[in-house]
């Protein structure tokens, strides 16, 4: 239980006025001097909830929880990241809470590739708790046919075993990295220390972002050739086939920028298995 403060150095007026704005906020609660304080805080902490991109970006006191007031007392709350995330072994940037309950019991086998997915996918799970040499997916093929959903279900699996990763949705993460950038240093140099480093990464949507030669030479590449050097796998889907990532990770026909697109794709290709998903039936999830 958190404890209420009880003891003001404030001029009273000035704390009428205070009670006042919070209960103005808060009409069903009963606000007085001895607890207005936490009350204040749940307001702030329910805030950042609200606009939060993910447990690691969690602004409140306690990371994962929000202060909350239930049957006449203080506590502190699961968020719903929290809730959904096997421990905190996953962080989700940007991606619907409710797939991260995706299973691999759920997985509907109904085609040739999501048969292979899901004997891939039991087989890298075992190989990376046992320390063996694995290899990433780029998952790729039209919308709906259920990339998203496989890689909701392969970070599942691992934070079941243990293992820890990041699932992003790549275009809005692309634009926190940009506006952090520019706006909050230490926000961005943790985010980018998190995609580098973490055991397993798994990107959605790549391809639909807007690709700039800052992204490309700062973010993609270091990143890529990083993890690939420290053998860290990679898990991608995408709606562009490979063979159509060259003209977009080069953005125009600048051989220097071709080159650079080649040796991204030649880092990807040795790290990752590619699998189409186009035989699978259209899913709505």
């Amino acid at each position: 239980m958190i404890k209420a403060k009880s003891e003001y150095s404030f001029d009273s007026e000035l704390v009428d006025e205070y009670i006042k704005e919070i209960q103005k906020a808060l009409p069903g609660y009963d606000i007085n001097v001895n607890n207005v304080n936490d009350f204040s805080t749940m307001i702030e902490e329910k805030n950042n909830c609200n606009n939060c991109r993910g447990i690691d970006c969690c602004k409140n006191s306690q990371k994962g929880y929000y202060t909350d007031y239930v049957n006449g007392e203080f506590k502190f709350s699961k968020c719903k990241y929290l809730k959904n995330s096997n421990n905190s072994l996953i962080t989700n940037y940007y991606l619907a809470p409710r797939l991260l309950n995706a299973k691999l019991d759920d997985f509907d086998v109904n085609c040739e590739s999501r048969t292979k997915i899901f004997k891939y996918i039991t087989t890298f799970v075992n190989d990376i708790v046992k320390g063996n040499d694995v290899t990433g997916l780029y998952l790729h093929g039209d919308c709906s046919r259920g990339k998203t959903y496989t890689l909701a279900v392969i970070a599942n699996l691992l934070a079941e075993n243990g293992v820890e990763s990041v699932i992003c949705y790549f275009p809005d993460l692309v634009s926190q990295l940009r506006n952090d950038y520019y706006s909050d240093k230490n926000s961005y140099e943790e985010t980018l220390d998190k995609i580098r480093n973490v055991h397993v990464l798994l990107i959605d949507d790549f391809g639909s972002e807007n690709m700039t030669e800052w992204l490309r030479d700062e973010i993609l590449g270091p990143m890529i050739n990083y993890r690939m050097s420290m053998g860290l796998p990679i898990f991608i889907s995408s709606n562009v086939d490979p063979k159509a990532l060259k003209s977009h990770i080069a953005i125009d026909k600048n051989p220097d920028n071709i080159l650079k697109a080649e040796r991204i794709i030649n880092r990807l290709t040795s790290m990752m298995i590619t699998n189409s998903m186009d035989d699978s039936k259209k899913y709505i999830r």
